[in-house]
C-alpha cells in the first residue's frame, strides 16, 4: 500500500510497459515472430531516494499508468517497477529469479525533481523482450493476469464470486531465469522442460510453485517458455488443480504419442485445455 505522504508533495507519473515477442503457428518462419508492446498490469512499484531507502510504493494500473505522490523534496530519485503483484482483485504472483535467492525482476529509471515542484512525468523504457529479458518475466507475470480474469468472467462455480478476490486467490511463484532449463534442479541442465510441483522438495533446493524453461546453459536461443503463453498458462492450470480441486496424478514425464498413466493424462488434459480456454 501507498505510504502517507505529507500535504506538500510531488505527483510522479509515468507508464509500465513490457516486450513480448508473439507466437508465429505457420509457415517458413513459424515460432518466435515480431515483438508487442504491451502494459505491465497490476505489479508492484517503488521509488527509491538516493540512499536506495523506499519512500513509496503502490502498484500500476489496468494499462500500466503509475501514478503516485512522494514528500515534495527536490533530488534524485529511482522509479522501480517489480515483477511481483499484490492486487487481490486481479492476481497474486511473484515471478522469481530462483528458489534460494527469490528475487523479482525488475525495470527502473532515475530522475530529479527541483523545490516546488508539483508534478513530474517519468520516461520508463520498455522491459526488454532480448538481451537481458526482463519482458519474458512481465510476460509471464501478465499470463496469470489474463488467466485470472477470464475465470472471474466466465465462471460459475460456487468460490467463483470471491475468485480472484481477497477471499479465493491463492499466491502463486514462478521460478524463471534466462538461459536455464528448469531440468537443472534435476541434474540434467539440457533437458528442455517445464513443469509444476505442489510442495518443497528441500533435497534439491526447490520451493513448490511454477518452474518455467528459459533456455539452456545460458542460451536463450533455443527453446524457451517465458513467451510461449501455452506452457506458461497450462502451468498455471496445474496450480489452479492443485490450489482449488483435486489430482492424484503421480506426475512424471509424459509426450503426446506415448501411452501414461490415465491420471496423468487427466491432469495434463486438464491444463491444456485451461491454456486453450484462457487464450480462445
Amino acid at each position: 500500500s501507498n505510504i502517507s505522504v505529507p500535504v506538500t508533495a510531488t505527483r510522479i507519473t509515468a507508464t509500465a510497459q513490457f516486450r513480448a515477442r508473439q507466437v508465429v503457428t505457420s509457415g517458413i518462419y513459424a515460432g518466435l515472430g515480431n515483438p508487442s508492446t504491451l502494459p505491465i498490469r497490476y505489479a508492484e512499484i517503488q521509488i527509491l531516494d538516493a540512499n536506495g531507502n523506499i519512500i513509496q510504493c503502490g502498484e500500476t494500473g489496468t494499462a500500466g499508468q503509475i501514478s503516485v505522490d512522494i514528500p515534495q523534496s527536490a533530488g534524485t530519485y529511482t522509479l522501480k517497477v517489480l515483477s511481483r503483484a499484490q492486487n487481490s482483485n486481479h492476481v497474486i504472483a511473484s515471478i522469481l529469479n530462483n528458489p534460494t535467492a527469490m528475487t523479482p525482476y525488475s525495470i527502473s529509471t532515475s530522475f530529479t525533481i527541483g523545490s516546488g515542484q508539483a508534478t513530474q512525468a517519468v520516461t520508463l523504457a520498455s522491459a526488454t523482450y532480448a538481451d537481458s529479458l526482463e519482458g519474458g518475466a512481465f510476460n509471464i507475470l501478465d499470463q496469470i493476469v489474463n488467466a485470472n480474469e477470464y475465470l472471474l468472467n466466465n465462471s460459475t462455480c460456487s468460490f467463483c464470486s470471491t475468485f480472484p478476490g481477497s477471499v479465493g486467490i491463492q499466491k502463486v511463484r514462478v521460478f524463471w531465469k534466462p538461459g536455464l532449463s528448469p531440468g537443472a534442479y534435476y541434474q540434467s541442465p539440457t533437458s528442455a522442460t517445464s513443469f509444476f510441483i505442489s510442495t518443497d522438495q528441500a533435497s534439491l533446493g526447490m520451493a513448490a510453485g511454477i518452474y518455467l524453461l528459459g533456455g539452456i546453459n545460458d542460451d536463450i536461443c533455443v527453446d524457451t517458455d517465458h513467451f510461449d503463453n501455452s506452457v506458461i498458462v497450462h502451468e498455471y492450470g496445474h496450480f489452479l488443480e492443485n490450489k482449488y480441486a483435486y489430482t492424484d496424478s503421480p506426475g512424471g514425464s509424459h509426450s503426446g504419442n506415448s501411452v501414461i498413466d490415465p491420471r496423468l493424462a487427466w491432469s495434463e488434459g486438464w491444463a491444456n485445455f485451461v491454456q486453450s480456454a484462457v487464450r480462445n
